[in-house]
Order: C-alpha cells, then sequence, then structure tokens
C-alpha cells in the first residue's frame, strides 16, 4: 500500500468513535425490554399450582420442599409462552421469524450507521480539498460530495438494510438463548422442588447474565455499524471521484485495549484488509476502534 498523501490528525481517545451516548441508549431499550419480559415470567411461575411446602430441619440439612402439579404438556405450554414473551420484547415476533417492518431496533442501529456515513463523507470532502490546496490534486473545481443526495440514494438503502438484517439475526440469537436458559432454570428449580422464591432468584440471576450479554451487543452493534457506514461511504465516495483512499486505524487505547488492537493504531489498511482483521476471531467484540479515510499517493 502506497503512504498516505494527507490525512487527518488524530487524536487518541478513550472513545475514537464517539458512540458512547448511541451504546448507551441501546443498551438502555434492551435492558427495559428484558426487565418488562423477566417481571412476566416471574408472574407466570408464581401461577404455577403446587402443594404446601415441606420443610426439613435436622442437624443436617434445612430444606423447604415444594410440589409443583404440572405435566409435561404444560411445561411445554409454559415453555412455548416464555419464548413467545421475550420474542414479543426483544423482536416484536412472538415467533421470532420475519424481521417486523416497523421494528423499534432499526432505528436505534440506524443512527449510527448514517454518522459513519456522515462522518466519511465530512472528512473525505475536507480531505480532498486540502490535497487541492496543497497541489496534491490537479482537479477542475471541488469535487465534494452531497451528503444529502447520499443519504438518499439506493447504495445508502441497501447498506442499511444489511445492517438490520444483521442485528436482526443478532437479537434473534440473544432472544433465543435468554428463553431457552430460563426455560431451563424453571424445569430445574421444579424438578429440584425448590420454592418459588428460590426458583425466582434463580431467574432474576439469569437474567443478570442475559443483561450482560446485551450490553455487549449493543457495544459490539452500534460500533460495527458506524465502522460499516464509514467504510460504505469511504467506497462510494472512491466510485463517484475516482480519488483513492485507504484507511487508518484508530484504536481506543484504553487500559482494557487488546494488544493486537492497540498494535494497528495510526497503521494504513486496504477497506478490505480492514473488515477481513475485524471479521477475525472476536477482533469485533466490545472493539472501540474506528478508522479515518486517508488519501493515497500512487507509486512512481
Amino acid at each position: 500500500l502506497a503512504m498516505p498523501a494527507i490525512a487527518p490528525a488524530i487524536n487518541a481517545q478513550s472513545n475514537p468513535n464517539n458512540q458512547q451516548r448511541n451504546v448507551k441508549r441501546v443498551n438502555r431499550q434492551l435492558s427495559m425490554r428484558l426487565s418488562r419480559a423477566q417481571n412476566e415470567i416471574k408472574r407466570l411461575v408464581r401461577g404455577i399450582p403446587r402443594k404446601a411446602s415441606t420443610i426439613i430441619d435436622t442437624p443436617l440439612v434445612n430444606l423447604r420442599i415444594t410440589e409443583y402439579d404440572i405435566t409435561p404438556e404444560e411445561r411445554q405450554r409454559l415453555a412455548e409462552e416464555i419464548h413467545a414473551l421475550i420474542n414479543e420484547e426483544l423482536l416484536e415476533n412472538e415467533a421470532g421469524a420475519d424481521m417486523p417492518e416497523n421494528w423499534f431496533y432499526k432505528s436505534e442501529i440506524e443512527i449510527p450507521y448514517r454518522q459513519g456515513v456522515l462522518t466519511e463523507i465530512e472528512e473525505t470532502n475536507r480531505l480532498i480539498e486540502a490535497a487541492i490546496i496543497a497541489g496534491i490534486l490537479l482537479w477542475p473545481g471541488r469535487p465534494a460530495i452531497d451528503p444529502v443526495n447520499l443519504l438518499r440514494s439506493e447504495a445508502y438503502r441497501a447498506g442499511l438494510e444489511e445492517v438490520y438484517v444483521r442485528n436482526f439475526l443478532v437479537i434473534k440469537g440473544l432472544s433465543d438463548s435468554v428463553a431457552t436458559q430460563i426455560v431451563g432454570v424453571i424445569n430445574n428449580g421444579i424438578d429440584g422442588k425448590l420454592s418459588i422464591s428460590k426458583i425466582a432468584e434463580n431467574i432474576n440471576g439469569r437474567f443478570d447474565v442475559s443483561k450482560s450479554s446485551a450490553r455487549r451487543i449493543a457495544q459490539t452493534e452500534v460500533n460495527r455499524a458506524f465502522n460499516d457506514g464509514k467504510i460504505s461511504a469511504g467506497e462510494l465516495a472512491e466510485q463517484k471521484t475516482g480519488i483513492k483512499t485507504a484507511v487508518r486505524h484508530i484504536s481506543a487505547l484504553l487500559a482494557t485495549t487488546r494488544p493486537h488492537h492497540a498494535a494497528r493504531h495510526r497503521k494504513v489498511y486496504t477497506r478490505a484488509a480492514q473488515q477481513s482483521w475485524w471479521a477475525e476471531g472476536v477482533n469485533r467484540i466490545n472493539c472501540r476502534c474506528t478508522i479515518e479515510s486517508v488519501l493515497i499517493t500512487p507509486k512512481n
């Protein structure tokens, strides 16, 4: 890859993509919806028919045993109700099948994607103008890209649709996982003759784990949407202007930044190489890195 002809100044920061607010908003939505499901599921569990609890109290054992009056068929119906309930909260679709046209998450994830597109266009226009002024590019007039037209383009809608579909699958995976684990907690509690209060406590513990997973999804997918918007807009800018660019990796440089993420800081890559690296292993998970476009000087 040729050395960059010109690039914007970089200040290392803990959140170089400035997506903290979007991450918090998405996480708040997911956490609120999981909490609603959590409370409703505990209500369902309290409605399971049961006999009076028996307390075993000996020098070695202190245990409350609860006998539940529930058939295998009733357990299955309860499991199906739990799956439908969590799907309705997270996917707004009880069957968890097709993505609803007005799914709440669409508006949440479009915000970082659109911000990535607009940030990239602003940076690219500034770079091109600076290169023309510096005499690095000889160009009749200013080949600025109109962000309004780009947001109205089919290319923008196609890229956004990919983000929608990917995130629907991610949230569907979360919904399926939460439902399966909660059903397991309930069945184990019934089989172990645990008290209703103990089963409810175990449900709370499992939802705490699920909310942690939701936080990781929010951090990962918001940052990915922002960077995907930048990459998509950068590719479109190349097509419209014919001016070749690459991307410079910007690491968050936190105490928790993974060494191989920090090692890429300020280094320049093709967009394809950058995307390939993010796709490796768990590089995208909880990643706060971002990219900036640089103009490339042709090799002599």
